[in-house]
């Protein structure tokens, strides 16, 4: 197989979608369904070929799985992404191996292939081949019960009688079993029932011959009913063809007719420009032919008429009817009535003329060979023991426009041919021909006129619920449209699939345990909803009060805690944003470690507090070696304690301005520093930006040394403005507040806005800090 889309095709946009696909025949099912669709068989069926991709463009290649029985269908394969390289030059050849899922009915394998853009792809498919557990089990084709039985004309056209090989031929690969006797040429098809069952049958009758651009309904009728039917019975089927148009000969070379002929069907079939106008042609009605009547479909069991479904009246031009007659209606399939229709004298004319050229559609219930007019026995159709054939014309006629298989009337002249039925519509003059008649044996069938507008068919549809012994399953006959089953009881009431019909007290008594196990579970869910409220309720009440009552301290639940008795001894070391910072030793066990202590005076405000322990509540969240590591806190006593590893290297601020050139100091800070300690805080800035923190006051007043001489570590400390934004992408600061103008970018300070780009900023503000030794950013500028 080989899929390619060329260059030179034309588009008409640039994303314009290009596919094709290939269709395998119908396999049958991979598990045993059969008559006991429960059962299922274990299968390894495969699927197996090689592929390859020649050129590159965006495309799909894919295989897929389609079931008969109404189910989507199932992609079972694409190529990985990596075999869509670019092979402008070669092609490689992948193996592929998918399994097939279980298939419990009909199905059949689509290979389709579309691509998009203005570019060009091929994809070649080789040694495409199925496992023999694909096909193992062979008791379907002689149990399988399909979905549907469609009975048809075995591909057969107009005319064309269906024979025992084109039958055999049509049906082969099909569960549909059909038997068309050498022996006779009636075109009956004996279908036997495979299973005992309620069968749902619609039969619909042929169309009359087309012409272009009619307006006319010459379609067929169609008939459903409902019938019992047990295994092994015969059913007798003639399928209806449609009858023939005089477009169906306009490809005959112009050197076999007439000219006038072939000027008359350019005219009908609006092939090209012709001679006649539709003036001149109602002039010269006589000249024209009409189309065929269409065949009647019949089932018929031994020799009773089950169904009969009309086919439809041949038609005349319509833009060359002179005189409208209301009683003739080509539409076939209307119901035959026979205080209406069985009036012989009325619908034949014994003094028909020279002129009629139309046959009459065969029927089943008037002897057909009457004298009506000359020739009317030849043109009209058959419907008998021995011929099913339409109608045919005289050798003399200007016109043989045959009628379909299954009795349609023919056109040799002016006037469509009558459909078959029942009762078989008669021909016309210059005028439609009748449709043919519909007929059901029971009154409860639904018949409709003028439904199918091609070769008539038989669907046979199965009732296919798996109901119990004692429940049968029926068809629902109150929509048309839908095809529905149910399992209904002797009494009538209706139940489930594998459902046992229930009688008398063992009724009652189901329908009480019915009503006592919804009302129990009734109560059961009412019972579960009001304990599931009460206990939310509950929880809730408990939740908020904590809440309400820890609402101090709620900010530092995750601070480690330090005892009272565990407070460091302190030496002040100086002022701090909140109060006095100390530098004290923290016992820890057998251990003594060296911190420095941030304290909050007792008078502090309530905005002072909740800083303050939003300070030690985001610092508890670092661990990293260039930020200042929380030790602890102390919140249970007043002054309120914030605990911190001592850096004693003092601020960044102080230590640049000690490092600037002095006659007296001998000491000179090298470049090499100044870079290292630029490297320190902002390895310090990426971890709270990968953590999704801003501090908001990056500058080297906020950054401590572990240490003055060489080795020395920079750390950022002092969080009192830092906000964690993890569940926000900014934050806004709203109200007065002290704000280092000179380290922010200028969409903070006039919109209070700010990101972890804010931070971004600041780092560039500490870089001018650094490299300038310790200068304050825009010399001679107010923050105002």
């Amino acid at each position: 197989l080989y899929f390619t889309s060329e260059d030179g095709q034309d588009r008409n946009s640039f994303t314009d979608t290009k596919s094709t696909y290939l269709i395998s025949p119908y396999f049958p099912p991979t598990v045993n369904v059969l008559l006991n669709p429960v059962a299922l068989l274990s299968n390894s069926c495969r699927i197996r070929f090689y592929y390859c991709s020649y050129g590159s463009a965006v495309s799909t290649l894919q295989l897929t799985v389609h079931p008969t029985n109404g189910q989507p269908p199932k992609i079972i394969w694409t190529p990985p992404s990596l075999s869509f390289a670019d092979h402008s030059y070669y092609c490689e050849w992948m193996k592929v191996s998918v399994d097939l899922p279980e298939q419990k009915s009909e199905y059949y394998l689509k290979i389709g292939v579309s691509k998009i853009f203005d570019s060009s792809i091929s994809f070649a498919i080789d040694d495409f081949s199925m496992t023999s557990d694909c096909f193992a089990n062979e008791a379907w084709r002689t149990q399988y019960v399909p979905y549907v039985y469609n009975i048809t004309s075995c591909g057969r056209q107009g005319a064309q009688p269906p024979t025992p090989e084109t039958c055999e031929n049509f049906y082969n690969q099909s569960s549909i079993k059909i038997l068309l006797r050498k022996n006779t040429s009636n075109g009956f098809q004996k279908w036997i029932v495979p299973k005992t069952s309620e069968y749902r049958i619609e039969a619909y009758g042929a169309s009359g011959g087309h012409l272009a651009q009619q307006t006319i309904n010459n379609y067929g009728g169609q008939v459903i009913s409902v019938l019992n039917l047990t295994m092994g019975m015969e059913l007798n089927i003639l399928v209806g063809q449609m009858g023939e148009s005089p477009c169906d000969h306009f490809n005959t070379s112009a050197d076999d007719m007439k000219s006038y002929q072939y000027e008359v069907l350019k005219y009908l079939c609006k092939k090209s420009s012709s001679i006649w106008n539709d003036n001149s042609a109602l002039t010269n009605a006589v000249m024209f032919p009409g189309t065929g009547g269409g065949g009647a479909t019949i089932v018929k069991y031994q020799n009773m008429i089950i169904l009969v479904a009309g086919g439809g009246g041949g038609i005349f031009p319509e833009q060359i009817i002179s005189l409208e007659k209301p009683g003739v209606n080509p539409r076939g399939g209307y119901l035959f009535e026979a205080d209406k229709n069985s009036q012989s004298n009325d619908y034949y004319n014994p003094k028909r003329g020279i002129q009629w050229m139309a046959g009459d559609g065969a029927h089943l219930i008037h002897d057909n060979e009457k004298d009506k007019c000359e020739q009317c026995i030849v043109m009209s159709g058959q419907l008998n023991n021995v011929s099913s054939a339409g109608g045919v014309c005289p050798l003399v006629s200007v016109w043989k426009i045959l009628g379909g298989y299954g009795g349609g009337g023919a056109s040799c002249g002016p006037g469509g041919g009558g459909g078959a039925g029942y009762h078989g519509g008669e021909g016309g003059q210059k005028y439609h021909g009748d449709g043919g008649k519909s007929f059901a044996h029971y009154k409860s069938a639904i018949v409709r006129p003028g439904m199918n507008s091609g070769n008539g068919y038989v669907l046979i549809h199965p009732c296919r619920l798996r109901c119990s012994q004692n429940a049968t399953c029926r068809f629902r006959f109150d929509n048309t449209a839908e095809i529905g089953s149910y399992c209904a009881c002797p009494d009538g009431q209706v139940v489930g699939e594998l459902q046992d019909c229930l009688f008398g007290e063992n009724k009652k008594k189901k329908q009480i345990n019915i009503r006592r196990k919804e009302s129990l579970l009734v109560m059961l869910v009412f019972a579960f909803v009001l304990c599931t409220i009460i206990l939310l309720s509950a929880f809730g009440s408990v939740y908020f009060r904590r809440r309400l009552k820890k609402a101090k301290i709620e900010k530092v639940e995750l601070n480690p805690l330090i005892l009272q008795t565990d407070k460091p001894q302190v030496i002040p070391l100086g002022q701090g944003a909140f109060g006095e910072v100390y530098e004290g030793t923290l016992n820890c066990g057998s251990q003594s470690v060296q911190v420095a202590v941030k304290t909050l005076p007792k008078t502090a405000s309530k905005q002072a507090v909740n800083d303050f322990e939003m300070e030690a509540l985001i610092m508890s969240k670092f661990r990293h070696e260039n930020i200042c590591e929380l030790m602890g806190v102390c919140f249970d006593v007043t002054p309120r304690l914030i605990i911190l590893e001592l850096l004693a290297g003092g601020d960044l601020k102080s230590f640049l301005r000690e490092c600037r050139p002095k006659n007296t100091q001998d000491q000179r800070i090298q470049m090499i520093d100044l870079l290292d300690m630029a490297q320190d805080v902002a390895k310090g800035c990426k971890f709270l930006a990968d953590n999704r923190f801003i501090h908001r006051d990056i500058a080297a007043r906020n950054c401590l040394l572990t240490k003055k001489e060489v080795g020395r570590v920079v750390k950022i400390a002092d969080f009192g403005m830092a906000r964690d934004i993890y569940r926000q992408d900014y934050y806004r600061k709203g109200g007065k507040a002290m704000l280092p103008v000179k380290w922010m970018p200028p969409e903070a300070f006039l919109d209070g806005v700010f990101t972890v780009k804010t931070d971004v900023w600041s780092f560039g503000v500490l870089l001018w800090e650094i490299f300038s030794l310790g200068y304050m950013p825009y010399p001679g500028r107010s923050n105002q």
